[in-house]
């Protein structure tokens, strides 16, 4: 999900192919993040939300944080980042990451700058990959 916190950041398991656009003939298309509306970004959120959150009560708790950061990053969320994310957000982690938490996590420049992340994942496209990377997983 791109929230790694400090001076690390996980950009390179992603170059590495996480995410990549196509699994056997079906190809997942998205549209560049200069190029979307806001509804599809919505869309977007809501898809990649609602695949992790597997007791289905709209919010992300601490496994289910880990459980998308494992699919997405390869790599678990540990407890106590989860409760720093929930932190910066100002949300309560026993009620857990909304979809428009995600989408501050995903979309505010502001907020990943002050969650520490570097430039280049400030910049990357993670919403994207990350929804191809779960529409591969519907598929599979």
């Amino acid at each position: 999900t791109g929230t790694q916190t400090g001076t690390q950041t996980r950009s390179s398991d992603r170059s590495r192919g996480r995410a990549s656009s196509s699994r056997g003939t079906k190809t997942i298309k998205v549209p560049d993040a200069k190029d979307r509306s806001e509804k599809m970004q919505k869309e977007m959120l809501s898809s990649v939300h609602t695949y992790f959150d597997k007791d289905q009560d709209g919010f992300w708790n601490a496994k289910e944080a880990s459980n998308a950061q494992m699919a997405t990053e390869g790599m678990p969320m540990m407890e106590d980042e989860f409760h720093l994310i929930c932190q910066y957000l100002e949300t309560d982690p026993r009620k857990g990451l909304s979809p428009k938490d995600l989408g501050r996590i995903y979309l505010d420049p502001d907020l990943k700058a002050r969650m520490g992340m570097s430039d280049e994942m400030i910049e990357e496209d993670v919403l994207g990959k990350d929804y191809k990377l779960v529409e591969q997983l519907k598929l599979s």
